[in-house]
């Protein structure tokens, strides 16, 4: 309850700081009383009484004022008491439409009504409302992007599509939107467009780490071990703040080692192996989230995994090795948990004793 109340607060902060809310001279007087920039100080700092009764103060002064309505219908979503949010949001709305507010005025009012709804449990209500703001406001890509999730949760994928389509329309060179639209579009069980998205997003800002650990995961799905490979090293360059490269290990005999990492972390293990050889290998953790990447030869990237092992741990599970000589593997971290110790387990074998003693994930 404590982390939803906390996830509300950051929703409040950025919907205070949204130049949406602001409403027109003519509307209203409240925002222009130094009281109500106190009010909205107190909900970002979550103190919702003090906001509540600071509010009721206001309300004295102007009567009837819908900013009020809307700020206080603001603070009850916060304390989680929806219904009262959505008397104060009604008056809000029935008063902003009387003055003929203005329609981003409007828009964002029916847009924390669709949350209301959503914390009401009200689902078709919220669609509702989210039509409505978009009515009002066509062009302002946030009432797009909830109802985009909202299609998502109820698997109405081709809906949820459609509105991340629009949103970038709006905003063509977001990277958000489009690793939203990319996730949608796997969950459509659309791969390809996933990876159409997530290239786009990496020739926008391909100084951004993160987007080739997610272009790496589509990958993955697509069965191209090698594209997955290269955007995994990608990401661990990009993050790398220390770099250690171990003494060379017998991987055929099997090697144990254990590696304390931080942010940034990488190892670099050089290890000889002859081709047709499988390779298998694991990195397990309690606290990390490793990444292990296969480097042949000359360098390039062969085979990666993220967390194939279970519990966020990456294992490579009888890759055959396409040539002689030697390899070396990365060992970081992706986007989870980073502080720890990863111990790692190296191991070749050669086809045939691999079919004679099979290797299992239980086995690493």
């Amino acid at each position: 309850m404590e982390l939803l109340r906390l996830l509300l607060l950051a929703v409040v902060a950025g919907l205070l700081a949204s130049p949406v809310l602001a409403v027109e001279e003519p509307l209203t007087q409240a925002e222009n009383d130094p009281r109500f920039e106190e009010v909205n100080g107190l909900l970002q700092d979550g103190d919702i009484a003090e906001a509540l009764d600071l509010l009721d103060a206001l309300t004295a002064d102007y009567p009837g004022d819908s900013t009020i309505d809307y700020t206080r219908a603001l603070a009850f979503y916060i304390n989680g008491e929806p219904d009262l949010a959505l008397a104060s949001l009604d008056d809000a709305i029935t008063r902003q439409e009387a003055a003929e507010a203005t329609p981003d005025a409007l828009s964002a009012s029916y847009l924390l009504r669709a949350r209301v709804n959503l914390q009401r449990g009200a689902v078709e209500d919220a669609f509702s409302d989210y039509a409505e703001a978009i009515r009002y406001e066509p062009d302002n890509v946030q009432p797009y992007l909830s109802r985009a999730r909202l299609y998502e949760t109820a698997q109405e994928y081709e809906r949820a599509l459609a509105d991340y389509s629009r949103a970038l329309e709006l905003q063509p060179e977001n990277t958000d939107i489009l690793i939203q639209r990319a996730n949608a579009a796997l969950q459509a069980d659309d791969p390809q467009s996933a990876l159409v998205d997530m290239n786009r997003a990496v020739e926008i800002l391909p100084e951004d780490p993160q987007l080739y650990i997610i272009r790496a995961k589509v990958h993955v799905i697509l069965r191209d071990d090698r594209a997955a490979a290269q955007d995994y090293t990608t990401w661990l360059e990009r993050i790398t703040q220390s770099e250690e490269t171990l003494e060379a290990v017998n991987a055929e005999a099997g090697a144990t080692l254990e590696m304390d990492m931080e942010l940034g972390s990488l190892y670099r293990i050089p290890f000889e192996a002859t081709v047709g050889q499988l390779v298998y290998t694991m990195a397990t953790s309690p606290t990390v989230d490793g990444l292990i990447v296969i480097l042949d030869p000359e360098g390039e990237p062969l085979v990666a995994d993220d967390d194939s092992g279970g519990d966020l741990n990456p294992f490579i599970h009888g890759y055959a090795l396409p040539m002689t000589g030697t390899y070396t593997l990365l060992v970081g971290h992706a986007r989870g948990g980073f502080t720890g110790t990863l111990e790692l387990i190296l191991t070749t074998v050669t086809g045939e004793s691999a079919r004679l003693t099979p290797v299992t994930v239980s086995a690493f």
